[in-house]
């Protein structure tokens, strides 16, 4: 008899011993409160294990009534935590995450007309990057190491692409034509820049270098707002037709073209997740634009903001 409750002694020492590892203890397991103790409570439960994958963050901007504006605003990849960035009586638009997420490009009609301004991910450190004076601009996209910023700047009743270093200096032109050229995207390699033009008709999808000359029409539909996939494989936009409007994939070389989102709705504005696996969008689908998630292929929709005015121009950054 002794020996048999040693033996039950000694098992209950154990499962105590264990439980503690488990709940934050001496063992190896996660203390409670800390970053990986969700993952241990999912391991337990059979789920899942390891950390959740980060989702990056989607800045965008929200039109406000009273006063009327529009602000830059970011939040998690999943919607959570909303934050306003800009606070304006004017145009804060068009955000756009630099490739580390360290930064974000805008612009703003806060002066006089649209400039290009940049700002930390946190909304501090605001600053003018173009003037009036010097033509404005707008629609901001980043090269792939952040050093270079391309832009759209309207001349004499046309708009045209120019880029510039990241702090605002060595403007130069890129397109020089009587059509307009807008909503530029820098390959993930840097080499080319996409961007929308209607230089032959209806606004279709074209490439070009990123040193400028001549462009190469990638759509025979109509199109707007291309956005490379990380890996470059792949570019996302969207079209507003009256018949089939919606987001678009096709390859970089302008095949395989395939409708990602159906109905007679406006999705407009993809960004692409920083992993690839999703895009984020603007929809009219429920009411005024909100933001919207799915997976690359189109399915998996998924609804993330229930603005009371609205939101668009999503960019999804680390």
């Amino acid at each position: 008899m002794p020996r048999v409750a040693s033996f039950v002694m000694l098992l209950m020492g154990c499962l105590v011993v264990g439980w503690m590892a488990g709940c934050g203890g001496t063992g190896g397991g996660a203390p409670v409160g800390s970053s990986n103790a969700g993952a241990v409570l999912t391991d337990a439960l059979g789920g899942r294990g390891g950390p959740a994958p980060d989702p990056g963050k989607i800045a965008f901007s929200r039109w406000l009534s009273g006063p009327v504006s529009t602000e830059v605003y970011v939040m998690f990849g999943d919607g959570s935590f909303p934050q306003r960035l800009t606070h304006n009586a004017s145009e804060d638009d068009n955000p756009a995450f630099s490739p580390n997420g360290q930064k974000i490009a805008f612009w703003s009609d806060r002066v006089e007309n649209p400039d290009v301004f940049v700002m930390n991910a946190d909304g501090t450190q605001q600053k003018a990057l173009t003037t009036t004076a010097s033509g404005g601009g707008y629609n901001p996209a980043w090269s792939h190491d952040a050093s270079k910023i391309v832009f759209v700047r309207d001349y004499a009743g046309t708009s045209d692409l120019y880029v510039m270093n990241a702090f605002g200096t060595g403007v130069q032109r890129l397109t020089n034509n009587s059509a307009n050229d807008t909503d530029p995207a820098w390959s993930p390699n840097g080499a080319k820049i996409a961007f929308c033009s209607d230089r032959s008709g209806p606004a279709r999808i074209y490439v070009m270098s990123a040193g400028g000359g001549a462009a190469t029409r990638l759509t025979t539909r109509e199109g707007k707002g291309p956005a490379w996939s990380p890996d470059g494989k792949k570019i996302v936009f969207w079209s507003d037709t009256s018949v089939k409007p919606g987001l678009y994939l096709m390859n970089a070389n302008g095949s395989g073209l395939q409708r990602l989102t159906q109905g007679n709705v406006t999705d407009q504005e993809p960004a692409w997740s920083p992993d690839g696996s999703k895009i984020a969008f603007a929809s009219n689908r429920v009411g005024p634009r909100n933001i919207y998630i799915m997976n690359a292929n189109g399915s998996g929709v998924q609804r993330l903001t229930k603005a009371t005015g609205e939101d668009t121009n999503p960019s999804w950054g680390r």
